[in-house]
């Protein structure tokens, strides 16, 4: 993913007040984003994450602190819920959220693809 998209994505994702994140580093719009949160209430973003689109993805769930689950119910065998569809929320300081947009842009999985 080009970097410079990077910006534009955050901003869909959680809105700021200041619109200009054109020429801002990846850095300056987390903390701009955290403090609009912070400071004028919550925006939340999830991420719908089909991991039998990619075997790294529920690799990725694991290791992340960010809230997560499996949406299917019951017993799953650990194939199947290697495969199974997750939710997570995403959060604009996460490494989580950078990597799932950084690493899925174009291989249609990544938020906002």
């Amino acid at each position: 993913m080009n970097e410079l998209i990077l910006p534009e994505v955050y901003q869909a994702l959680w809105p700021q007040d200041d619109n200009d994140v054109s020429n801002s580093a990846p850095n300056n719009v987390t903390n701009n984003v955290t403090n609009n949160v912070t400071n004028n209430g919550a925006t939340t973003a999830y991420a719908i994450i089909d991991c039998a689109r990619d075997s790294s993805l529920y690799e990725m769930i694991q290791s992340t602190e960010l809230f997560n689950a499996c949406l299917f119910a019951g017993n799953l065998s650990s194939e199947m819920r290697a495969a199974a569809p997750h939710i997570v929320k995403l959060t604009p300081t996460a490494n989580f959220t950078r990597q799932l947009i950084t690493l899925g842009w174009g291989k249609s999985w990544a938020p906002g693809n």
